[in-house]
């Protein structure tokens, strides 16, 4: 959540673009807009046969990615892929409430998502299970493999920007604290 103000800081604003991680890649001028800047970047990644598009909103479309990614962090604390998590009522439930935690903080930067974008949230977790059981977020698979986590990233994220704003975020403060222990990787996991 922090990169496009680092990269800012560090080259200025009119060298950044913001781009948002996902199926389809989206690019957009940073906060808001496009330009023929953006429409040539992704015309590039659409000629390298990337899933692109423009988007006039990227930071609407970076928070949307980031309030999934904290309902994701609960595969990784409890070790099930996707497929295995939906099954289960209470990580169905603890991941809706990563989702809704991350979406106050959304709405305090300013953004409109409402609380239908939980449902939503969750229904893209049902397709997921559906289409492929076996997916395992980038967190849980450096879990798996003992490298460091990008713990800032997910929920720890959620809880620094909570912490920014005054917002509590308990539930995704929990799901960092459980997966702490192994944020430099660790080859002793449980």
């Amino acid at each position: 959540m922090t990169a496009a103000d680092r990269l800012i800081a560090r080259f200025g604003a009119a060298r950044v673009v913001g781009v948002a991680p996902a199926t389809t890649l989206a690019i957009g001028e940073w906060p808001c807009g496009t330009s023929a800047r953006t429409t040539t970047i992704v015309q590039v990644f659409k000629d390298a046969d990337v899933k692109v598009r423009e988007h006039d909103h990227i930071v609407e479309a970076i928070w949307g990615k980031f309030v999934l990614v904290c309902g994701g962090t609960v595969s990784a604390l409890a070790r099930q892929s996707i497929g295995d998590m939906v099954k289960m009522p209470e990580l169905r439930q603890l991941t809706s409430m990563a989702v809704a935690e991350a979406i106050l903080l959304a709405n305090a930067k300013g953004l409109s998502f409402g609380p239908e974008y939980v449902v939503e949230a969750d229904k893209l977790l049902e397709d997921i299970a559906v289409n492929n059981p076996a997916w395992r977020p980038s967190l849980l698979q450096d879990l798996d493999a003992g490298r460091p986590l990008e713990l800032d990233a997910w929920s720890g994220g959620a809880v620094k920007i909570g912490q920014e704003l005054g917002i509590p975020t308990p539930v995704n403060f929990a799901l960092y604290a459980g997966l702490k222990p192994y944020e430099n990787g660790s080859a002793q996991r449980a």
